[in-house]
C-alpha cells in the first residue's frame, strides 16, 4: 500500500492537505486531513510537494474524507 503526503489545490489556490492511498497508473484514493471540511471542484490539482509533481485529476467519487480520483491525460 502507498502512502504519500499531497494537497489537493483548487484554481483559486485553496490547498487541502490529504494521503494519497492505493495508487496506480490511472488513479488513487484520497484521504484528506485535518478537520476543516474540504469542498472540491470536479476537476482540481494534485501535488506531491517532496516529488515535486503536480498533476490534474478529476474527482471520480466521495464518501466522508476520502475520495477516488483519475489522473487527467
Amino acid at each position: 500500500m502507498t502512502s504519500l503526503l499531497a494537497f489537493a489545490e483548487q484554481e483559486n489556490g485553496t490547498r487541502f492537505p490529504c494521503r494519497v492511498e492505493n495508487i496506480s497508473d490511472d488513479g488513487a484514493m484520497l484521504e484528506f486531513l485535518g478537520g476543516h471540511i474540504v469542498l472540491l471542484s470536479p476537476i482540481f490539482h494534485l501535488t506531491l510537494e517532496e516529488a515535486g509533481l503536480r498533476y490534474t485529476v478529476k474527482l471520480i467519487w466521495r464518501r466522508g474524507r476520502t475520495a477516488g480520483i483519475l489522473f487527467c491525460a
